[in-house]
């Protein structure tokens, strides 16, 4: 999977991250770079190719949400949402950006800061521990107990997309639904099935 940063982002000048438009530092081409990255000014003057690395978001603008509890899900769909969870936030730390990943916990929620590969190691069996809790779902409870945090972008994972997510402030949504009947809304979805996910995940960009 692939996500893609947002404009509105701030910056940090200290450290490597993924936007172009802020550079953290110059440094000579090396195998596999992006065309994207080549200083072409740069490089004509000093008669090699020069390449910028970017600068890491300041601020978590995208937030990762496993909400559990939007319906009772088999084993199959529970498995299915787990391993597609971890994978794009597999994806997203690879590409070095920051963000906040939130999963229900039972009855509450707990969330994290994630900054690298080895922050998201720590959490995933912590996310993992506890199951489903339908009296309330986790994105109600969080809009209850977090509404001042807002983000420019949300991923959402659940079984269903509740009617508050019509009503979330998470600027750009997309909602990744483990179904095989998803719903019509005004914000993305992307659906798939316990038998499709391997499949779905590898190709979609978020």
């Amino acid at each position: 999977p692939y996500i893609a940063p947002e404009d509105d982002e701030a910056y940090a000048n200290e450290k490597s991250g993924y936007d172009y438009s802020e550079v953290f530092q110059l440094r000579e081409y090396a195998p596999g770079d992006s065309l994207k990255q080549i200083h072409w000014k740069l490089s004509a003057k000093t008669d090699r190719l020069v390449v910028r690395e970017a600068s890491q978001p300041v601020s978590r603008s995208l937030l990762i949400f496993w909400d559990k509890n939007t319906a009772a899900s088999s084993p199959e769909q529970l498995d299915a949402m787990a391993e597609t969870v971890a994978s794009v936030c597999q994806a997203v730390s690879q590409q070095n950006i920051a963000y906040t990943l939130c999963w229900s916990d039972g009855r509450e929620n707990s969330c994290a800061d994630i900054e690298d590969t080895d922050s998201l190691l720590r959490e995933i069996p912590r996310m993992l521990k506890k199951g489903a809790d339908t009296y309330m779902s986790g994105l109600e409870k969080f809009m209850e107990a977090d509404s001042a945090r807002t983000f420019s972008k949300t991923v959402y994972f659940a079984a269903e997309a509740p009617g508050a997510l019509e009503r979330f402030p998470g600027g750009d949504i997309t909602a990744v639904l483990c179904t095989d009947t998803p719903p019509e809304c005004p914000y993305r979805v992307i659906a798939y099935t316990p038998e499709s996910c391997i499949h779905d995940m590898q190709i979609i960009e978020l």
